[in-house]
């Protein structure tokens, strides 16, 4: 089963969790807020863990 990464944009408050977590996932863009660079290696376990961590649950997982 696959799966799709996005962030909230209306939730995030760039408190940078995600990047510290994930760096090769995650990256602020030019308005402070996150941004999904590639997901390619990034296993739907440690994606939901990455959501769970999120001081504002701005990482939304999508099963597809």
């Amino acid at each position: 089963m696959s799966f799709t990464v996005r962030i909230d944009s209306e939730l995030c408050m760039g408190a940078q969790r995600c990047m510290f977590l994930a760096p090769e996932v995650f990256d602020l863009n030019d308005e402070g807020i996150a941004e999904v660079l590639d997901t390619s290696g990034l296993t739907q376990e440690r994606a939901e863990k990455l959501a769970y961590e999120c001081p504002n649950m701005a990482i939304e997982i999508t099963r597809s």
